[in-house]
């Protein structure tokens, strides 16, 4: 996967997006590829999120230092 997926799904995910199947819509992604760039994005510490439900519905859902990072990659203004 290139830098540019992993920024959509970033994207996407900071736009909010109620679950893992709606995002991997969005971005056009395997539910794979989509969980190991959130896992990478909450090691980092720029995300933290829970699941919910078998459609892995995402809750408590914080991504302060997620805006700052798009930001600074000019992913969003």
């Amino acid at each position: 996967m290139d830098d540019n997926k992993a920024l959509e799904v970033l994207k996407i995910f900071y736009y909010g997006c109620k679950s893992m199947t709606e995002l991997t819509t969005k971005a056009k992604v395997s539910k794979i590829e989509a969980s190991n760039i959130l896992k990478n994005a909450r090691d980092c510490q720029l995300i933290s999120y829970s699941t919910k439900y078998y459609g892995e519905v995402f809750d408590k859902v914080r991504k302060d230092k997620l805006g700052a990072y798009l930001r600074k990659h000019n992913i969003i203004e």
